[in-house]
């Protein structure tokens, strides 16, 4: 992990908290999101901004001047943090949906290749079949020697 770029992402997290806190609502939410959103692009994991986002509360956090004022800051803080983790929350819905989709898509397969085997057995079983009364037809009308050759070709299939 890139610590320039870390230190970086909390120093932003670090002025859009402080932002948010001081009344600047939407633009700071929209802020958080995007560091979020560049948080996961940039291969951190939810443990890794939750870290981040929990140095920076720390930070807020230390500058109170009671222990009153600093849980009414956490309390503050609260709709800016799920917004700094909510595109890791969509990352693992959409990882979550595809790979049901996923398994959807192999247990059709599956149940394909089962009917296919399925029809492919019957379908055999019935030329099998076909073919062994064929033969015992051309044996009772066949010469000897036709009748030695038909047979052999019996073996073989019974084989």
């Amino acid at each position: 992990m890139n610590t320039t770029m870390v230190d970086e992402l909390q120093a932003e997290c670090a002025k859009a908290l402080e932002e948010h806190l001081a009344g600047g609502a939407e633009a700071a939410l929209n802020t958080g999101y995007e560091l979020g959103r560049r948080a996961l692009a940039e291969g951190l994991g939810v443990l890794d901004i939750a870290a981040l986002l929990h140095r920076t509360l720390l930070d807020v956090c230390g500058r109170a001047r009671s222990p009153e004022e600093s849980a009414g800051l956490v309390r503050a803080a609260e709709s800016f943090l799920a917004e700094c983790l909510s595109p890791f929350e969509m990352a693992y819905r959409g990882a979550r949906d595809a790979a049901a989709a996923l398994r959807h898509i192999n247990e059709l397969l599956e149940e394909e290749t089962r009917r296919i085997a399925r029809e492919l057995h019957d379908e055999a079983g019935q030329l099998l079949a076909g073919v062994y009364l064929a033969l015992d037809n051309l044996a009772k009308d066949a010469a000897d020697d036709t009748a030695r050759r038909l047979a052999t070709m019996r073996g073989y299939l019974e084989q």
